[in-house]
This record gives C-alpha cells, structure tokens and sequence, in this order.
C-alpha cells in the first residue's frame, strides 16, 4: 500500500463533504459557546464568593473558603456546560461517517475501519509493555483500522485503559493510539523500548541495552532478551523514524518487538480520529496529522521489512 497524497482527498472534502458537515459545524460552535459561558459564569461565582467570604470573615480565613468556592463554580459550570457535552458523540460518530471512513477508502480499498471495535485485552497485555492486570477497572477503545501493507497486517485502535487503586483514584494505565504490526516472521528474542517519560518500566529486571544514537539513549531506554538481534532490529534508519514519530505526537511512545509483531503504544491522551472541540469542523488539519501519523507507521513497518539480518525465519 503506498501513501497516497492528499490533494485529491482535500478536493472531495471540500466539494462533497463539507456541505454534509454544516449541521455539524453548527452543533459544535453551540457546544464551544456554551463551554465558554460556562467557563466565565464559573469564574465570576468562585471570584464573587471568595472576594465576599475574605472580606466577611478576613481574620478566620481558611483553605475552605478558597476550595469551597471552587467546588461551587466547578458544579455550576459542569451543570451548564453538560447539555451540550452529551450532544458531542453525535458530531464525533457522524464525522467519522461522513470523513474518516472515506479518508481509509481514499487510502485503500482494502482498509477497513470499525468505529465501535478496538485492539482485545490479549493483544494489550501480550505487548509486555504494561504490567499485568487480569481485572483492568476499566478497558474501553474504538475506531479500530484493519489493513495490509506489503504483506505486513496491520490494527489499531485508540484505547483507554485504567487499573483500581487500593486507595484513592483509579491510575490511567494507557490512553492513546496502539498499533500491531505482524510480520509473519518471528524475532529471536524479546525487546522492549520505553519513553524515559514513564513511570514505570516491567522489564527493567532485563539488561538493558546500550545503542549508537546519543539522541535515542536521551529520549528511550531499551530492554532486551538477545541484546545482539535488539542492536540489529534497532538500525541507525529505524531509531531516526521512531524519534521522528515522537517528535510529531503531543505525548510519548512505547515500542515492543514480540513474536512475529511490532507493537507501538502511542500516549496522547486523545481520541486520534475524533475532531477537536476547539476546532471548526471544516477545519482540514486534522486530516493532515492523521494522514502523516499513518505515514511515519508505514515507514516503521518499510523500516523493518526491509532489514533482512534480524529475522530468523521467513
């Protein structure tokens, strides 16, 4: 499959597309209006009631009569702004109707684009990115894509992934974009490369590996099973494309080199195929980032299947 560009897709989009999307532009300028009036209605309270409770009560002031207000204005601005909120789904489902399924047709006609699916719990946790929990508190993704590149298939899905805490809130695990790449060709041994942002990392009880890019070593950290094949299957090209794909996202990356897969766990903390708020619908620049995200994971893919010297088997 190879990249097409975007140019004929923009035409479609402006021509066909747009006059679809005007009750949808609509519906979000409604939504973005009435976030602002909450925001400012919220901002007026919580500074009317502070303002009037230090100068009321100026010698037993406490951190109530800070937080007090703040709670207040937080519920008066949730109550307002909840209306429109719950209309969002509507835009969202009906632009991936109208615009992201016929952006994958563009693409390929063997893509295929499933709003409501996502990447299993097996496939996350057979990732080894992530520690171990049978019982996530809360597992949920969608917009999964299906495809073959060369004879590379290929999924992904966004996902929001959450483990319950003995106390206090439940720890967001991972929320982002995840991706698997299936060569039919099997690595050796197991490699694991982590952002230097993270938490925690599950297999740092592995040795670690030591690569020649002084920029990657800064940005990642990488554990390995055959420390000589992870040397290999890490190319000068391939760490150039991953810190490439990271500079480009507003969030970090995880890589795993399992069995026969790729897995790329992409942190963003939002929903790739779903429209900003804060941005017209008619807007075009979000077509733009995901068609150059998919790109950057089609050059991984290009990246390793062209490396001969780390497979073991065909």
């Amino acid at each position: 499959m190879t990249l097409k560009p975007l140019d004929e897709f923009k035409s479609r989009f402006d021509v066909e597309m747009k006059p679809e999307l005007v009750k949808l532009e609509v519906l979000n300028k409604a939504i973005k209006k009435r976030l602002r009036i909450g925001a400012i209605v919220a901002v007026i309270i919580w500074l009317s009631a502070f303002v009037s409770l230090l100068i009321l009560y100026i010698e037993q002031f406490n951190a109530l009569m800070f937080f007090g207000p703040v709670l207040v204005a937080l519920l008066i601005y949730y109550l307002i702004a909840l209306r429109y909120v719950i209309k969002r789904p509507n835009v969202t489902d009906e632009y991936k109707r109208i615009v992201i399924k016929p952006y994958f047709e563009f693409l390929d006609n063997d893509l295929s684009f499933y709003p409501e699916k996502s990447i299993s719990t097996d496939e996350f946790e057979g990732s080894g990115l992530y520690h171990y929990n049978k019982y996530y508190s809360k597992y949920s993704g969608n917009d999964l894509v299906e495809g073959i590149h060369g004879k590379t298939s290929f999924r992904m899905s966004d996902l929001f992934v959450c483990e319950e805490q003995s106390k206090g809130p439940d720890e967001v695990v991972f929320y982002g974009n995840f991706f698997i790449a299936d060569f039919n060709k099997h690595f050796s041994g197991k490699t694991w490369v982590y952002s230097r942002r993270r938490k925690h990392m599950p297999k740092d009880h592995l040795p670690q590996v030591k690569l020649e890019d002084p920029n990657f070593e800064r940005m990642f950290v990488t554990f390995s099973e055959d420390q000589v094949e992870a040397r290999y299957v890490l190319s000068l090209s391939l760490m150039s494309r991953i810190m490439a794909l990271n500079d480009k996202i507003n969030g970090y990356i995880n890589l795993s080199f399992v069995d026969s897969k790729v897995i790329i766990s992409v942190s963003t903390k939002v929903r790739l195929f779903e429209p900003p708020v804060e941005l017209s619908i008619y807007d075009f620049s979000p077509i733009e980032s995901y068609h150059a995200f998919f790109g950057q994971l089609l050059g991984i893919m290009d990246d390793l299947n062209l490396n001969t010297r780390i497979w073991t088997k065909e």
